[in-house]
């Protein structure tokens, strides 16, 4: 099969943005961090997970005054989050079980985190390949009108 100049220089164009799109998204990859809380979290949790995070079982409305009144009682214990969010437990659960709860609601976040990945992913490839097919059948729709005007 060969390839003719237009072809070649669609490959090409098509080389060239796949390694912009590419970029971008590397640049913009969804990481666990970046994924802010949600309330939902909570409920991917087994329930003794869910028992020992206290503001867990507040309301999702009144969770932040949750938050705001343990910072300033002396029998709670806050862990902040890579994704900035805050944990409360009583502070004389064992760390090892705080811990524990810890890396399951963690979990939760991460699994979020890759699903953000795949649709960030399935995003990329649509702005890579819709542009070039609508190129490449732009570029047929003229091929197939010029031979038109020609003389047979």
């Amino acid at each position: 099969m060969k390839l003719g100049g237009w072809q070649r220089l669609w490959v090409v164009v098509a080389v060239l943005y796949l390694l912009v799109v590419a970029g971008v998204n590397w640049s913009t990859w969804p990481t666990s961090a970046s994924v802010s809380h949600e309330y939902t979290f909570y409920s991917r949790l087994l329930p003794e997970a869910r028992t020992r995070i206290l503001n867990s079982q507040v309301k999702a409305e009144n969770e932040q005054a949750f938050i705001q009144d343990a910072r300033a009682a002396k029998d709670a214990e806050l862990v902040e989050m890579p994704n900035s969010h805050i944990l409360v437990f009583r502070k004389d659960l064992p760390r090892a079980e705080a811990e524990a709860s810890a890396r399951v609601y963690w979990a939760a976040v991460e699994h979020v985190a890759n699903e953000n990945r795949i649709a960030h992913l399935a995003q990329a490839i649509a702005w890579w390949a819709i542009p070039l097919v609508f190129i490449y059948a732009l570029g047929l729709a003229v091929r197939w009108t010029y031979r038109g005007f020609k003389p047979s």
